[in-house]
């Protein structure tokens, strides 16, 4: 079941860190993990089972990430009607739970032809109570 969430989103990208702050649903477990936000121009949700994942942004730019820690996998990006594909080596990806609270680390590269991406994304969940959404 998902439930609501505050999420402090950290995504670190050629040494500039940004910290951004959301509301969002969550659902996790030892095995899965699933989250869900929107922002100003997009939905956003971040779909990871063991050791393979989704991230899948739709809206003003599309993004579909296909993640598989130790593997190269192809993937695709949009801006309007120009899209294209990549492929996405996942270093690290994993998360942790903890009552109410959860952390999720993804290290991944973005590999288009000669050139490369790093990317570390950095989320912490607090999930809401039921008292706590009134």
């Amino acid at each position: 079941m998902m439930n609501a969430c505050v999420l402090k989103i950290i995504t670190e990208t050629n040494g500039e860190k940004n910290t951004g702050y959301k509301i969002g649903k969550a659902e996790i477990d030892c095995s899965f993990l699933k989250i869900t936000y929107t922002d100003e121009t997009s939905y956003v949700s971040i779909d990871l089972n063991g050791k393979k994942g989704k991230i899948v942004r739709q809206g003003e730019y599309s993004l579909e990430l296909n993640l598989e820690e130790g593997k190269e996998i192809a993937s695709s990006i949009g801006l309007g009607i120009a899209s294209g594909e990549m492929d996405v080596y996942t270093s690290k990806m994993q998360w942790t739970k903890e009552d109410q609270k959860a952390n999720l680390l993804l290290d991944y590269t973005l590999l288009f032809g000669t050139e490369k991406q790093n990317i570390k994304l950095t989320v912490d969940v607090q999930l809401k109570n039921n008292s706590e959404e009134k």
